[in-house]
């Protein structure tokens, strides 16, 4: 699924950065405001890059160890309680993705 909103590089808010550096007395008034903003989409970029990851991860235990499993337990197939080992990592890349990153 492609993202709704195009992401804005590092490149490009660097060079927003600068313009607010030599801007005139008006665009000083703003800079603070407009510098936070810009952290907040560095953070926001960082946040969703790490969400996709996870959620790759969680896709590749889903179709790696889960529905085999699943499988192999509606083929009747006998000690399949390791799917909860799997269920448990799955939490894990959850609860990892989910905790801010400085």
């Amino acid at each position: 699924m492609k993202s709704p909103v195009t992401s804005i590089t590092d490149e490009q808010l660097a060079e927003i950065e600068r313009f607010l550096s030599f801007g005139g007395s008006t665009l000083k008034i703003h800079a603070g405001p407009l510098r936070g903003l810009i952290a907040r989409l560095r953070a926001a970029e960082a946040d969703a890059k790490r969400m996709g990851t996870a959620l790759s991860q969680i896709m590749a235990q889903v179709d790696g160890n889960i529905r085999p499993t699943v499988r192999d337990i509606i083929n009747g197939m006998p000690d399949a309680n390791y799917i909860y080992d799997y269920c448990d990592q799955i939490d894990q890349i959850a609860l990892e993705a989910m905790e801010r990153k400085a």
